[in-house]
């Protein structure tokens, strides 16, 4: 009947509609990785070609999704071997995306995180997600850097995930993972936006002996922020040869 081949084309205009920004695209140059992914849409993956890179900061922003939307994938072209070398460290804000696949090793970017979960402009992202990265030796082991504090990942905003990662080899000061607070009531003990991160399924393997504070593989939150609910799930973690 009519109502049955009206909801019929409903259906097929909507998918279509959907579909429409669901594009491939291979990059294998920083400036046009920065290029397609602020400007991708839901559903678009950007590859990143295989091949070992240098490429200082990269800092993307897309305001494009919705925290309902279908993912923004950023991933390299086939795992682990799109590998982050020298001085690269990646910087992101937006809505739903997913970041996959890379490597990063035997780098060093000082006292900067390696991955941020915010752009240079401090925007945090939101429902996004780091999965199936690497980062293995992403310091200087040398007695006159071990001190240097950098973090890994640093995590900020809402609901992102960090999952079936892999971290190894870390032997500068700084917690490997961290999830960052924003201190909305002042002083202690004033509370802090709930963050609802997810932190599971990863791996973390050699950790470098610092006797001291900062040598967390993963910490929420920081003393002034303590009395806060972040509701954030750790879970299924696993750890081999980790001293402080």
């Amino acid at each position: 009947n009519w109502i049955s081949k009206f909801l019929m084309l409903i259906t097929l205009y909507m998918g279509v509609c959907c579909s429409v920004h669901a594009t491939n695209y291979t990059v294998s140059t920083e400036s046009s990785l920065i290029t397609t992914m602020n400007n991708a849409y839901p559903g678009d993956t950007i590859n990143v070609a295989n091949g070992t890179y240098d490429w200082g900061q990269i800092t993307l922003t897309n305001t494009n999704s919705t925290s309902t939307s279908n993912w923004i994938v950023l991933k390299a072209q086939d795992f682990n071997r799109v590998i982050f070398t020298g001085s690269t460290y990646l910087q992101f804000s937006g809505t739903r995306i997913m970041v996959s696949g890379f490597r990063f090793a035997s780098g060093s970017v000082g006292t900067t995180s390696v991955i941020q979960f915010r752009n240079s402009a401090n925007v945090a992202a939101n429902y996004c997600r780091l999965n199936n990265i690497t980062i293995d030796n992403y310091n200087s082991d040398s007695s006159a850097s071990a001190n240097v504090d950098n973090k890994w990942v640093s995590i900020y905003g809402t609901n992102n995930r960090v999952d079936h990662c892999t971290f190894i080899n870390k032997f500068n000061a700084g917690a490997t993972l961290v999830v960052w607070y924003d201190q909305i009531n002042g002083p202690y003990p004033g509370q802090s936006t709930s963050t609802y991160h997810r932190i599971d399924s990863n791996y973390f393997n050699g950790r470098g002996y610092l006797g001291g504070n900062g040598g967390e593989s993963i910490r929420v939150g920081t003393g002034e922020v303590s009395r806060s609910f972040g509701y954030n799930t750790v879970e299924y973690n696993f750890f081999e040869n980790m001293v402080q």
